[in-house]
């Protein structure tokens, strides 16, 4: 799995380099076709698809969506459902795609696009997606939870600090949540563990 900045190929660091500038000079429209050139030759990069979704936001607000590719953007939308009957992961993936090209904030196809990523274990991809659902929709409890799951399974330090609070805004949201509840006791007798670990490595450098 490729981290979130890092490419496994020189050409598609090329496109995400020209597209993060064109992006910066509010050339969206070509930021957008070279960060979709990347994306298509590693679907796995989150910063790539981070930043395509921020240069589909900026054209929206420079040129708002026309009624004719708003209509447009209908069939796509409808190919997700068929591709994920289909069980064509990497098909829905790329109807998502085109979906946000003209309605990044498109929460339903957001979702859609984070756990289809997660079963393809595109772990990074997932849990960017699922933050830009829960910027939209604090009160979104499903990606609260994918959250609280994706961050807890890295366990680093400071991701299972943000498990944590992940999982406070779920109870706070609902606080008779059982399997939520269980998750914190379960999350904080983790973070006991690891602490300790944390406490050895430490040493072993002094």
């Amino acid at each position: 799995m490729a981290e979130e900045s890092s490419f496994k190929t020189d050409q598609a660091r090329q496109y995400y380099d020209r597209g993060v500038a064109a992006y910066k000079k509010d050339n969206c429209d070509y930021a957008i076709e070279l960060l979709t050139q990347a994306i298509s030759l590693e679907p796995e990069n989150a910063s790539a698809r981070h930043f395509l979704r921020l240069a589909e936001r900026k054209r929206l607000k420079i040129s708002p969506p026309s009624i004719i590719n708003k209509v447009k953007s209908i069939i796509p939308s409808i190919a997700t459902s068929w591709f994920q009957m289909q069980r064509k992961p990497e098909k829905v993936m790329e109807a998502c795609e085109k979906v946000l090209r003209s309605n990044p904030d498109n929460v339903p196809i957001l979702m859609k696009l984070a756990k289809v990523s997660l079963k393809k274990n595109m772990i990074e991809v997932a849990t960017k997606t699922f933050e830009e659902i829960f910027e939209l929709d604090p009160d979104n409890i499903p990606a609260l939870k994918q959250l609280t799951t994706t961050y807890s399974q890295k366990r680093g330090k400071d991701d299972l600090e943000k498990a944590r609070l992940y999982f406070e805004r779920v109870l706070k949201l609902a606080p008779h949540d059982r399997e939520a509840d269980r998750g914190l006791k379960d999350l904080d007798a983790l973070r006991t563990i690891e602490r300790g670990e944390w406490g050895r490595e430490t040493e072993k450098k002094l």
